[in-house]
């Protein structure tokens, strides 16, 4: 039978010893940044949700303690167990994940399609998982040479029967008095161009032997003052290139596509200088790094002429 006493006198100089100890250690325990109860001096977790009240945003609410990783989901939201500062509160697993990502649904940019890197190209708050355009050219992905980059599409069409030759005087002393000033127009998505010289030698067949004369150009002229020398002449094609390829660089007499035998050699060159290579920039001139482009015509805003 458990006895009370009301004289001090009978207590025992150990047992005085103990409470002084106990004293002592309930003095020291609780950490700086928990919370005390004002009656009994313990630390609480009046909802036991694992969270002290002190750093629980609602600490009688057994379902809410916060979302220390800003995931969206609160580190509560699996439930409780009802015993106190265990671990009830775990950022690492913190509410429903249907894909089983190890992102929560609440804060998942796919919910339906596992990405455990929850990567989101175009920064439209879904993941490129599960987003039908990533890059927001308005060509789905499924079409697209280039998903992940907003300036390129598809290979370009061909800069076709624009190429131009016109004379003015050489600057190489090697050449004979005239240079050949080449002008093009620029082709749908044709972010470069490559241009190619053959020769001619009267009284023998056109066997179509162009070589790269000038790669990945920018702008949309280039000058050749070599000269083909005695009997001969040069020919010129042009053709325009992207990130996903070249086109044709003209048609045979039977309307066929002609495609250089030795293709100009791709370059990685920015001559903006804005971050994004020529071959993918819709605007190779003028620095627009955040390729905008408000009417989905492969041309930057900064350049486009048109609405």
């Amino acid at each position: 039978m458990a006895r009370a006493f009301n004289d001090r006198s009978r207590l025992s100089c150990a047992s005085l010893a103990a409470i002084s100890a106990a004293a002592g250690a309930l003095a020291a325990y609780p950490a700086p940044s928990a919370t005390w109860n004002e009656y009994d001096g313990r630390v609480i977790d009046s909802d036991s949700d694992g969270v002290f009240d002190i750093q629980d945003p609602v600490p009688t609410n057994p379902d809410v303690c916060g979302d220390s990783d800003a995931d969206t989901c609160d580190d509560c939201s699996l439930g409780t167990d009802d015993f106190g500062p265990l671990p009830d509160s775990d950022p690492a697993n913190d509410g429903p994940d249907g894909d089983g990502d190890g992102a929560c649904d609440a804060g998942d940019n796919c919910p339906a399609t596992p990405n455990t890197d929850q990567a989101d190209f175009d920064a439209d708050a879904t993941g490129d998982a599960c987003d039908p355009d990533d890059d927001n050219d308005g060509v789905l992905d499924g079409a697209d040479c280039a998903p992940l980059s907003r300036g390129v599409a598809s290979v370009p069409a061909a800069i076709g029967p624009t190429l131009r030759l016109d004379r003015q005087p050489a600057a190489s002393q090697q050449a004979l008095g005239q240079a050949a000033v080449l002008t093009w127009s620029r082709s749908w998505q044709g972010h470069t161009s490559n241009i190619y010289r053959g020769t001619i030698t009267p009284g023998e067949p056109w066997g179509h032997d162009e070589t790269c004369l000038d790669a990945n150009e920018t702008q949309t002229q280039t000058i050749d003052d070599e000269d083909p020398g005695a009997g001969s002449a040069f020919d010129y094609l042009a053709g325009a290139a992207n990130l996903c390829g070249e086109s044709a660089i003209g048609l045979d007499s039977a309307g066929a596509e002609i495609h250089p035998t030795l293709p100009c050699p791709a370059s990685t060159a920015d001559g903006d200088a804005e971050g994004v290579p020529d071959l993918e920039d819709n605007c190779p001139l003028t620095a627009n790094s955040d390729q905008s482009d408000i009417d989905l015509d492969f041309v930057g805003n900064p350049c486009d002429e048109g609405p």
